[in-house]
């Protein structure tokens, strides 16, 4: 779980109240000193490994491939003029920050 401001009110607040916690306030305060305490600091993401990367080949072949047949069929429905290159238009599917939580002295992140 990253514990930057963003995810505080979500990820902190939720688990406080799973576990009981009805008054817990998690402060700037707070999360530098939990953080102090366990060793955890931001660090610059050198690598990410997504899911779609730990599937086995063969069936990414295939699925791309299946993919392409369909795009092809939808396309000749369409007409190429009504669709657009999402690699080219700036669309992310995930919002990623660059950054992440670990512990101090790890090497990777």
């Amino acid at each position: 779980m990253g514990l930057g401001y963003s995810h505080r009110p979500r990820s902190l607040f939720q688990a406080a109240r799973d576990i009981g916690l009805s008054d817990f306030h998690a402060s700037g305060s707070w999360l530098k000193n939990f953080k102090d305490a366990h060793s955890i600091v931001s660090r610059k993401i050198n690598k990410v490994v997504t899911a779609k990367q730990l599937r086995d080949d063969d069936a990414l072949i295939k699925s791309a491939d299946d993919f392409v047949a369909e795009i092809r069929e939808e396309m000749a429905t369409i007409g190429p003029e009504n669709v657009l290159n999402s690699d080219q238009s700036g669309f992310n599917l995930e919002m990623r920050s660059g950054r992440t939580q670990t512990y101090r002295g790890k090497k990777r992140a």
